[in-house]
């Protein structure tokens, strides 16, 4: 009985060192992080954009005072975004006539877009390089109102066209 507790310990031994050699490569290619760990600081950052506070006169955002914001990681590139919406009065061409002027003077550069009811800008800020879109034409929102999505990706860059 003796002799077979060494062994049962060597055993044991080998196995736990297995898992700590399986777990340690699947923390290396990825499969047990997370690619939005350690990004709050950025997501706040996002969320603090002054495109967000710069609307036409009478908008003013439909829900909470400040946008709602997340970070995806659910294709392998975590993505962190932060959207408001809000309402407007007059035509979605005063709208986008509003933000084609004031933006760029905040240092956002007007980019195309592939979107159909979109007007995107760029910019680089405290969230990394950004990305913000206009939308008029989304399923989920209300007529008269209008979207500010702005995105950033946690590794690399994304654009207007993606």
């Amino acid at each position: 009985m003796q002799t077979r507790r060494p062994q049962l310990v060597r055993t044991l031994a080998v196995l736990a060192a297995l898992v700590l050699v399986a777990l340690g490569g699947l923390a290396l290619l990825g499969g047990l992080s997370d690619g939005c760990d350690g990004q709050s600081h950025r997501l706040s950052a996002l969320q603090q954009i002054d495109a967000f506070r710069t609307v036409p006169d009478g908008s003013r955002p439909t829900s909470a005072p400040e946008p709602g914001a997340e970070c995806v990681d659910d294709s392998g590139d975590a993505m962190l975004y932060a959207s408001q919406d809000y309402p407007y009065t007059g035509t979605p061409a005063q709208v986008t006539d509003f933000y084609l002027a004031a933006l760029p003077k905040l240092g956002w550069g007007a980019q195309p877009s592939p979107r159909a009811g979109e007007t995107c800008f760029t910019r680089e800020t405290d969230a990394g390089w950004t990305v913000l879109r206009i939308r008029f034409a989304d399923a989920n929102l209300q007529d008269q109102a209008y979207r500010l999505f702005a995105e950033a990706a946690v590794d690399g860059r994304t654009t207007c066209s993606d």
